[in-house]
């Protein structure tokens, strides 16, 4: 069966309950939306989603966006990621730009601040850009340390109660590039599985891909610093401020893209080739604003080397591509040709997947 897919298009929230065939298309609210997060199969619900707005509301749909969203948490600052739990459904995390870390222990539906890491550090001009539940059971949140310090890599885990930052704590070839900083350093997105391949962060900000900051580091343990190294085969070409960077079903194996056409592979997360303007044109380039890696079985279907890709041209239009093949091609998910057409001025921001309705309806909390 395939996969219900949600998506955060800026001036609409978006949810097909049955892979694609049939979209719900909410305009209501919808200003500014940038981000979503579903709910995962726990063999009861479906339906259930939360999105994310740059005013800091998060709104909450329990019908795959059929209805009117619910507005659920009004945070002081703009929502820049949300995490579902993989391992609990009723728990869900959202992290705000300053750096704020909410929690939903009862499917999105009510929220608390849990750590404000800026108090937390003692830094107050920490940036966040993500949020992760990882493997390991603990939630992970990256971004950056603003002005302080010059600017560096922010990197905070959240477990057992209990905030932990790796703000100054950086070894290895990042720590050597790093030098004096650079104002405003970000790690826009990072990908960990923790099955031995390690972790892989791409900046949103760097010097240049052969000197200063580079634009992806990895290291087979965040907390054996001495171990990040520096990204190589980067060429002239990556310019452009880092988008995503993902996992694969192979260990160790990542993929990862700038604001351009091309996306880079890597099987250790070191060394880098690139398979060229793999995003197509439309009138003119189309970039990547979010990826996500669809694992290895989505809703009981197998789903090797498969990819969603949120994506947008100079326009603001475009759509949803999806790629069978680990990301060496893409082809259009939305809109697809005799499928729902694109909504006026959408702007495909982030995406999420969540388990495809069931017959007579989804259940609800």
């Amino acid at each position: 069966q395939l996969p219900a897919v949600f998506a955060a298009l800026y001036n609409n929230f978006s949810a097909t309950p049955d892979g694609g065939q049939n979209w719900n298309d909410d305009t209501t609210n919808a200003t500014a939306v940038t981000t979503v997060a579903a709910a995962p199969p726990d063999g009861v619900h479906s339906g259930i989603t939360v999105f994310g707005r740059t005013d800091g509301k998060i709104y909450r749909t329990t019908d795959y966006c059929a209805s009117d969203l619910t507005l659920v948490l009004t945070a002081t600052d703009a929502i820049v990621d949300i995490a579902w739990d993989p391992l609990n459904a009723t728990t869900v995390w959202a992290l705000t730009a300053i750096c704020n870390l909410y929690v939903s222990l009862d499917y999105g539906a009510t929220w608390y601040l849990i750590v404000n890491w800026r108090t937390s550090m003692s830094v107050s001009t920490i940036i966040g850009k993500k949020v992760a539940v990882e493997a390991d059971g603990a939630v992970w949140v990256y971004g950056g340390t603003g002005v302080t310090n010059n600017g560096r890599p922010f990197i905070g885990r959240f477990v057992n109660g209990t905030p932990f930052g790796f703000a100054f704590i950086f070894g290895g070839e990042l720590q050597t590039d790093l030098g004096s900083g650079a104002t405003a350093l970000a790690i826009v997105d990072a990908a960990n599985k923790h099955d031995g391949g390690g972790l892989t962060i791409i900046l949103e900000n760097y010097t240049a891909y052969n000197s200063g900051v580079r634009p992806i580091y990895h290291c087979a343990n965040p907390f054996v610093p001495t171990g990040w190294q520096r990204a190589t085969g980067l060429d002239a070409g990556v310019t452009l401020a880092g988008r995503y960077v993902v996992p694969d079903d192979v260990p160790g194996t990542f993929h990862a893209a700038f604001a351009d056409r091309d996306i880079w592979h890597s099987v250790d997360g070191v060394a880098w080739t690139v398979s060229a303007n793999v995003m197509p044109v439309v009138t003119t380039d189309v970039i990547p604003n979010r990826c996500i890696w669809l694992r290895e079985d989505a809703e009981g279907l197998r789903t090797v080397g498969t990819y969603l890709i949120a994506a947008q041209n100079t326009g603001a239009t475009v759509g949803i591509y999806k790629s069978y093949d680990g990301l060496q091609t893409v082809d259009l998910f939305r809109p697809a040709t005799g499928f729902a057409t694109w909504p006026a001025s959408a702007q495909a921001k982030d995406l999420a997947v969540g388990p495809a309705q069931q017959a007579g309806g989804s259940a609800k909390i």
